[in-house]
């Protein structure tokens, strides 16, 4: 034959784990926050971690500290739950809990936590920065352990052929004689962490101005006399021209 269990819907559109007839439901055992750190200043691109043993959990996520006012909630099968998972989360503080359910088995919520989500930014740079070196140290907003980036450098508003670069942490000095003296770079970087992606805001800088020296020629050197149709000129790279 078939077996049953019922769940309860409360007014408030509330919905606990599911009991089956005849069974003395038993408390669930209380999950543990581990990550963040009450009060963390976290990116987008990080997550929620927690301990603990049940079948399923809910994440509930509140504007407010009394924990009234719920932003989303998001059930998940695993001990961790990414920022990016839930929605309508903005930049702000939040207040969080881990909800345990499982069959036959009363909900029990963790201790609550707060964090404060941060966009994730180019942080130098200062945007529309002017008189920039010209091998600037390029830093943005880190993402969680994890997370790859890549970032794009154009002379161009519309970021058309930009210069890419993947690295692992985040930042990048820019090399010598890469950028052009009294022009106008923008800068964007695109962080990955698994099958999650947060794209920054195009930052801008200007570089100093710098007044070219006179080319050093290596080839053909002085005095030569004799040149081909595949010769090819070569002189000392002169920084910021």
């Amino acid at each position: 034959g078939y077996r049953y269990a019922v769940s309860i819907l409360d007014r408030w559109e509330n919905e606990y784990a599911p009991v089956m007839p005849g069974i003395e439901p038993t408390q669930a055992a209380q999950p543990v926050l581990l990550y963040p750190e009450d009060g963390a200043e976290v990116p987008e691109l990080s997550f929620l971690q927690w301990d603990g043993n049940a079948a399923t959990y809910m994440v509930q996520v509140y504007a407010d500290q009394q924990m009234q006012s719920l932003v989303a909630q998001v059930e998940v099968d695993s001990l961790s739950c990414p920022l990016t998972k839930i929605p309508c989360l903005t930049s702000g503080t939040y207040w969080w809990r881990v909800v345990a359910r499982g069959l036959n088995q009363w909900d029990n919520a963790s201790e609550p936590r707060s964090f404060t989500l941060g966009e994730m930014r180019i942080t130098s740079p200062a945007p529309v920065a002017t008189d920039v070196s010209l091998t600037p140290v390029i830093t943005w907003t880190a993402g969680a352990p994890g997370t790859s980036y890549l970032l794009e450098l154009s002379s161009s508003e519309r970021m058309t052929s930009p210069d890419t670069v993947l690295v692992e942490e985040p930042q990048w000095i820019v090399p010598r004689y890469r950028l052009s003296g009294a022009t106008t770079y923008y800068v964007r970087v695109t962080a990955t962490r698994g099958a999650a992606t947060v794209v920054t805001p195009v930052s801008s800088f200007t570089t100093i101005e710098v007044i070219p020296s006179v080319p050093v020629f290596v080839f053909p050197t002085e005095g030569d006399t004799v040149l081909y149709s595949t010769d090819v000129l070569r002189f000392v790279p002169v920084e910021g021209a």
